[in-house]
Parts: structure tokens; sequence; C-alpha cells
């Protein structure tokens, strides 16, 4: 069994390091769609739109946020959805 678990973890990293890059390239590409997301995940949480218009700038101007991008951005999950164990502890969406 753990053995198993082992590869479902090692799967589960592999692809979320993908999705990282994926992000990474994004961003670079085309910084006023990946903008354009930020703004929606914000107000898809209660946001205002001109409040996270505001936000969604500020991160994508700042080059270390640039450079450590996360699938939760477009996914809206965040690592802890991705693990196998932590999986059973979050909450249903």
């Amino acid at each position: 069994m753990a053995a198993g678990e082992y590869i479902s973890m090692r799967a589960q990293t592999e692809l979320f390091e993908r999705e990282l890059e994926r992000e990474r390239q994004e961003i670079h590409r085309r910084p006023e769609v990946e903008l354009q997301e930020l703004v929606k995940i914000y107000e898809s949480r209660g946001i205002s739109k001109d409040l996270a218009t505001q936000v969604a700038e500020q991160m994508m101007a700042d080059r270390r946020w640039r450079s450590r991008p996360t699938p939760a951005r477009s996914s809206g999950s965040t690592p802890i959805h991705w693990a196998g164990p932590c999986r059973r502890l979050s909450p249903p969406s």
C-alpha cells in the first residue's frame, strides 16, 4: 500500500510542477490575459471589480510574485487540494 501511495503522490507532484511551469509561461507570454484571470478569481470570491483589479495589477507588477505562480490562480485550488491524504481533509467544494 505504501508503494501505491508513493506512486500516487509522485504523479500528483509531477502534475503540479508541470502546471506551475505552464503558469509561468502564460504569465510571460500573455500578462494581460493572466491579469484578467486574477481579477475574475478575486471577483468570484466576493471582492469588488475595482479592488480586484487593483490587487491583481499590484501582484502582476511584483516580479517575485510572478516568478512563483500557482495553479490556484487558474483553477481555484490550492496545493492542499492536490495532496493525497490531505485531499480527504479539505472541505468539499
